[in-house]
């Protein structure tokens, strides 16, 4: 398999994965956001990174069809 066939046959899987924290106790800077990459599981979960998503209030996954 050619490296353009790899790619077209896995980046309709790759997704970027956007998450917020609130730092509760921090005055300055108490948004910390985190970003990273991952991609969809055969049961249309999103496997990433741990530290991309830890104690996380919101996460926000974008793909290639902006989803």
């Amino acid at each position: 398999m050619s490296a353009e066939e790899v790619y077209a046959r896995a980046a309709p899987s790759v997704v970027e994965v956007f998450s917020l924290t609130i730092a509760r106790f921090r005055v300055a800077d108490r948004v910390l956001p985190s970003f990273g990459s991952g991609f969809y599981l055969a049961d249309g979960m999103v496997a990433t990174n741990q530290h991309v998503v830890a104690d996380a209030q919101t996460v926000i996954v974008h793909d290639e069809q902006g989803a």
